[in-house]
């Protein structure tokens, strides 16, 4: 069994190895003149289960994915499987008008053709898994207990999603911190006046987490944390799995929220100043039950 990444999940990949002591492949990456990518492998996989740990985030992610798996099965690795820690282009999931492309399936025909295991984390929709082919294990792995053990640190009193979709996800991580558990709901106040507030309970003088898989342009957990603290939360932890914080929302969300949280699906989060978990453990486990 061996370990390899491309440019985007390298640190979380070398993270898994040494955790799961598997060996972790090493690779020259580099561009030619006009910004191709180059690869090859310096190390022998022969007859060897490979696993390879790599977004399809951002677009060149999706390169490296293709070039990863065709240098591995050139060179007569006997089975290969993904951990794709954040699956990019998962949101359009199915045409919304005639002319688009369903960009996940596309995605996920070029990367899962020919693997043994595909696993993602926390996808947008995990039931784009079904389009893979029967022949393909497909996982997707939660990042919810790693963030709940964070906030079971930090004595939360209430865990809520910022909207009714993501209400199981906020009742998962509040059984596993032992707190109770909402979602929130936006109520129209005048013309012009919106409020989104909790739908069943008070979180007045009480210490709130809000969990979601993804912060991208984060304009809805801000507007989430500044009403909760008008309604008198005494704390908000805004946390998610994947940290994309577009548009400069981090700077935003740390003057209002106590802490922004995120996982490692994405590299280098913790440069911007944001708290980063890791689920090299999650990965880990997953790998022992199921390849080693």
């Amino acid at each position: 069994m061996m370990i390899i990444s491309g440019e985007h999940s390298e640190e979380l990949g070398k993270k898994v190895s040494e955790l799961s002591g598997i060996e972790f492949v090493k690779r020259t990456l580099s561009r030619f003149p006009d910004d191709e990518l180059y690869l090859c492998l310096e190390a022998d996989v022969e007859e060897e289960e490979v696993l390879i740990i790599e977004n399809s985030y951002p677009d060149t992610g999706i390169v490296n994915c293709l070039l990863l798996k065709n240098a591995l099965i050139e060179n007569g690795a006997a089975a290969v499987s993904f951990v794709v820690p954040y699956m990019g282009y998962a949101r359009q999931d199915r045409r919304f008008k005639k002319g688009e492309a369903v960009s996940i399936k596309a995605v996920l025909e070029a990367l899962a053709n020919g693997v043994k295991c595909f696993t993602t984390i926390d996808l947008h929709k995990k039931e784009s898994l079904n389009l893979l082919p029967p022949s393909v294990k497909r996982t997707d792995l939660t990042a919810v207990g790693t963030l709940a053990e964070y906030l079971k640190k930090k004595d939360v009193d209430i865990i809520v999603g910022p909207d009714r979709g993501s209400r199981e996800r906020a009742k998962m991580a509040a059984k596993l911190v032992g707190c109770e558990s909402d979602y929130l709901e936006k109520k129209r106040l005048s013309g012009t006046e919106v409020q989104i507030s909790p739908k069943h309970l008070s979180v007045k003088g009480k210490s709130v987490g809000i969990i979601d898989d993804m912060i991208s342009t984060g304009g809805t957990i801000l507007k989430a944390s500044e009403n909760l603290f008008s309604l008198g939360a005494e704390k908000v932890y805004a946390c998610c799995t994947h940290g994309l914080f577009l548009n400069n929302i981090f700077n935003r969300l740390r003057k209002v929220c106590d802490e922004v949280v995120c996982t490692d699906t994405l590299p280098e989060r913790e440069k911007i100043g944001v708290k980063v978990l890791s689920v090299a453990p999650l990965i880990a486990e997953w790998i022992e039950e199921n390849l080693v």
